[in-house]
């Protein structure tokens, strides 16, 4: 990353942005910081620098900052502090945010609105609600660098699925005995399984 004198970092003047006066200049963005190290650490995203490693035997995930780190330890170990306590729930969670969009689904809350034209859709997530916006926009900020390719996607895990077609992972196994079949993407297995089971979830309402 350039200093704060550089291309890709400017620190607003005016009055108006007193609150986050640092903004990214990388093409296209002009996303607003309230500090310089928020803006280190959004310009990440931009550069895929990923400094922060996970040193659970056999991860090795990384990370963008501590805190997503932090947070993605809690699957190694299983704990989930954060428990709903709507009546009849009691779903727990590994991270605060995911309790509070969770309880959406009981409140019924969409708090995040699409301001597109005519638009107005509105989402129980804000992730939910920026990634539709690229709907209307067309914007595919994600791209694969896999050599040759160069596919660009809306969302970073429809990417990181996609990614799974040039290295041949498939991380999602059939526990069926003696099945096993692996897949790339956790719906198709769970689509597999009622091959074995024969489970139809899906009826047709068309009467007669």
């Amino acid at each position: 990353l350039r200093s704060a004198n550089s291309l890709w970092v400017r620190t607003i003047r005016s009055t108006s942005a007193t609150l986050k006066p640092y903004t990214c200049e990388w093409p296209n963005c002009g996303q607003t910081c309230a500090s310089l190290a928020s803006l280190k650490v959004h310009m990440r995203m931009h550069t895929g620098e990923r400094p922060y490693a996970c040193d659970y035997p056999g991860c090795g995930m990384m990370f963008t900052q501590t805190g997503s780190l932090r947070r993605h330890k809690l699957v190694h170990t299983g704990e989930r502090p954060y428990a709903c306590d709507y009546l009849g729930c009691g779903m727990k969670f590994t991270q605060s945010g995911r309790l509070n969009a969770h309880k959406r689904i009981h409140t019924g809350e969409r708090p995040y609105a699409c301001d597109y034209p005519g638009c107005g859709k509105k989402f129980m997530q804000r992730s939910d609600m920026v990634n539709h916006k690229r709907v209307h926009t067309g914007e595919r900020p994600y791209a694969c660098d896999y050599p040759g390719c160069g596919m660009k996607f809306t969302q970073s895990g429809n990417l990181n699925v996609h990614k799974r077609i040039h290295t041949g992972e498939r991380p999602y196994a059939c526990d069926y005995p003696g099945c096993g079949k692996k897949f790339i993407q956790r719906r198709d297995m769970v689509n597999h399984k009622r091959v074995h089971t024969g489970e139809r979830p899906y009826a047709c309402d068309y009467p007669g």
